[in-house]
């Protein structure tokens, strides 16, 4: 969760001065397939290969669980700018 909060921050609502997605509520099987096409490399549209480097240290219950849990997450802001 620790490199998630980085860019996403700590809500998943993410930073405002990142180009990233918002996680919190987010879908679940979304989430898990969106990272495991990082995973996989059939999604390359983040910079400088963030997330892939970081999925290629997750196991598959590892990536079930980091999008189960955001996908509890309220975010807090209320537009992302």
């Amino acid at each position: 969760q620790a490199a998630c909060f980085v860019c996403h921050g700590k809500n998943g609502d993410a930073l405002v001065d990142l180009d990233v997605p918002i996680l919190a509520n987010q879908h679940p099987q979304y989430l898990i397939s969106t990272l495991k096409e990082f995973k996989n490399r059939k999604r390359t549209n983040d910079n400088e290969r963030v997330m892939r480097r970081i999925v290629d240290t997750m196991s598959a219950e590892e990536i079930e669980a980091v999008a189960y849990y955001s996908s509890y997450l309220v975010p807090t802001l209320e537009e992302k700018k």
